[in-house]
């Protein structure tokens, strides 16, 4: 298996550490003070007590009880025998230019805003339009799910609300003159051009 650096989310000590304990003359002590393992096998081959550069930028060893960073799904402990190399490009700097926020396109009935009314959205509507409800099924209590749609405004005479699934009170915002009335007896909602500007 091999390391790619500080492991289980520990970062690497920034100045060598004394050994916790006397190593030994025939051991390696490790960047974080931890002893090389006594011996240690690794890709095949025995190491005792020494590092090895097998399979990492950096000199490492298998290190004693517990010291170091511990080995996914092995449990073994292990270490730099000397300073962990930056990452290639660390020392660069990256270029620091002005901030730019990310855009994210917005819409009308654009729900994340947690906003449900077609009203507070005509920001979000091009060229003096407003938004308004345009219910996909037979009704919707507010925007969510794209129930609302930039409409143009109407002049008298022409048709309002038609969509909303709503009696015209819900539409007068779409007319030039703020009124939209109903255009027929017995009408339920404005759907069919049942509603007109006033």
């Amino acid at each position: 298996s091999s390391r790619g650096g500080a492991e289980g989310g520990k970062a690497a000590p920034k100045k060598r550490k004394k050994p916790v304990k006397d190593c030994g003359p025939d051991t390696d002590d490790t960047f974080q003070g931890c002893c090389c393992k006594q011996p240690y096998e690794y890709g095949g081959e025995e190491y005792k007590g020494v590092c090895t550069e097998e399979d990492h930028p950096n000199r490492w060893c298998y290190t004693q009880d517990g010291c170091g960073f511990e080995e996914e799904g092995t449990g073994e402990h292990w270490d730099d025998c000397d300073e962990p190399a930056p990452p290639p490009g660390a020392d660069e700097k990256a270029p620091v230019g002005p901030y730019v926020p990310a855009i994210v396109p917005r819409f009308c009935g654009d729900t994340r805003s947690h906003w449900l009314n077609p009203w507070d959205f005509d920001t979000l509507c091009p060229d003096g339009r407003v938004c308004s409800f345009r219910c996909k099924g037979s009704w919707c209590p507010d925007c969510d799910g794209g129930n609302c749609a930039c409409v143009r405004v109407r002049g008298k005479g022409e048709a309002c609300g038609d969509g909303t699934n709503r009696p015209p009170e819900y539409a007068h915002r779409e007319c030039a003159s703020g009124r939209c009335v109903f255009n027929c007896d017995y009408c339920k909602n404005c759907n069919g051009g049942n509603c007109v500007c006033a």
